[in-house]
């Protein structure tokens, strides 16, 4: 059995450090020796930009639409021909382009499509040992088929008033994913992003995510400090920890990846 980690990192809210998130945690746990993937699920595409790639007309790798398009037609797909393995990068990558949201209906609309991500997907759990999908902010199609297709969900939180009012339809939306459609799906963790504790509102807020989830919710240890250098070195493509001002949210992502990796250390010893 593959013991692979297909991790969502979702939240209705954007702006919250997803990508950055994405990026952080992949060059944490590649850091470890983990063979990891990193999914470009927004049209938005930010993650496909600071990882470098380009999908110009002609190209032989497809972004992410176009094989989960092969997988809607039925067309048998090679990993080789969409999975990027990015030289300047500590871990390979699936990339997409604004013309991902033109699938989101289509999706819908298909018999088991909320699957398709997952059927994509399968074939990389033996080659990896951590798949982490950049989710969209919208909670369409393709960000449900992204809960389908994995076994935990991180949800990376600004401590702000709005980030905590938007959890709710999230978690509604992955409960209902987990009872009908993915059994198997976890709520890892609230990774509290941005965090400044010098604000008193950023205190206050903290105390009322604590009372939200009521221990129900497992919130990370680790907190992820605010920088806007962290989103300036994600932007354009450059590790964390190779970029000065932004070393110490590297830091605090390489405590994160210590958390996973003990985690599924403990879920293995469990089984």
């Amino acid at each position: 059995m593959s013991n692979c980690q297909i991790i969502a990192i979702a939240n209705q809210k954007g702006g919250v450090g997803k990508t950055t998130t994405t990026l952080g945690l992949a060059g944490a746990l590649a850091a470890e020796g983990e063979r990891v993937l990193v999914v470009d699920a927004d049209p938005q595409g930010t993650l496909t930009l600071a990882c470098g790639l380009q999908y110009e007309r002609g190209a032989v790798l497809k972004p992410l639409e176009k094989a989960l398009a092969d997988v809607v037609d039925g067309i048998l797909v090679s990993p080789d021909t969409y999975v990027a393995h990015i030289e300047q990068q500590p871990f390979d990558a699936i990339g997409c382009t604004g013309a991902l949201a033109a699938l989101d209906p289509i999706i819908r609309s298909e018999p088991g499509g909320e699957t398709y991500l997952g059927e994509l997907l399968a074939p990389l759990r033996d080659r990896y040992g951590w798949i982490l999908i950049d989710s969209s902010p919208y909670l369409g199609a393709i960000t449900v088929a992204a809960l389908c297709a994995a076994t935990d969900v991180i949800i990376p939180t600004p401590l702000e008033y709005w980030s905590i009012v938007g959890l709710s339809d999230l978690l509604r939306t992955a409960q209902k994913v987990k009872c009908r459609l993915n059994g198997d799906l976890r709520i890892t963790g609230i990774l509290r992003t941005m965090v400044d504790k010098r604000t008193l509102l950023s205190r206050d807020v903290e105390a009322m995510l604590s009372d939200f989830v009521k221990g129900k919710i497992r919130i990370f240890e680790t907190e992820i400090p605010a920088s806007v250098k962290a989103g300036e070195a994600a932007l354009w493509g450059r590790m964390l920890d190779d970029y000065a001002p932004a070393r110490k949210v590297a830091k605090a992502y390489a405590q994160l990846a210590q958390e996973m990796i003990i985690r599924r250390e403990k879920d293995g010893e469990e089984r």
